[in-house]
């Protein structure tokens, strides 16, 4: 796939911390792009974070990418959830800033902790601990997958859905400060 900007024949560079929202029905490729983009970072050696995603753990499928054979993946679970695995697991509570540094394609995926509460607690500290990535020398592109339902995330740990959302637009719109590149999908808006 090349990807092009509508406007002229310019491509797309993966060296700056682009928002690319993906919306659309069941099927229709979300993912898809968002894994493709995703590519595009790694290729230009950046870190991949498959942070949310739907229950089935879709995001698991990394660990079967051709970048399995030859990039650093780290999978990252909730307390009390035991994890066979060939790849390096951590806890939420043990992540430090220089995890994303250190690792090329970071996975938290559904099936790693013991309930959606937990999942949702842990996704919040996880986007806060980023907010705290002052100095960087790779992008982090961040993946999130159901976008609406990593908001209700951000309600877990936050007074009202209000703030909440307000968490998620503020994100968005900074996120390029901390070099993180973001990458969206909703069915709905």
């Amino acid at each position: 796939m090349r990807v092009l900007w509508v406007r002229g024949n310019d491509s797309i560079h993966f060296n700056r911390p682009h928002t690319w929202f993906s919306l659309g029905l069941r099927g229709t490729g979300k993912s898809s792009l968002l894994e493709h983009i995703a590519e595009q970072y790694i290729n230009e050696d950046h870190v991949i974070f498959d942070l949310f995603g739907s229950r089935d753990g879709e995001s698991l499928a990394w660990l079967r990418s051709p970048y399995a054979k030859d990039k650093k993946i780290l999978l990252l679970k909730g307390e009390n959830v035991d994890v066979e695995a060939s790849f390096p697991v951590k806890t939420v509570e043990a992540v430090r800033l220089d995890d994303f540094e250190n690792n090329d394609i970071i996975v938290s995926s559904s099936p790693l902790y013991l309930n959606i509460d937990q999942e949702f607690l842990y996704a919040a500290k996880l986007t806060d601990l980023l907010y705290k990535r002052l100095h960087h020398k790779r992008l982090v592109y961040l993946i999130v997958r159901e976008a609406a339902n990593f908001c209700y995330s951000r309600l877990k740990v936050s007074d009202s859905q209000t703030f909440a959302k307000s968490q998620m637009i503020y994100l968005i719109r900074e996120a390029r400060h901390v070099g993180l590149a973001l990458g969206l999908d909703s069915i709905r808006w």
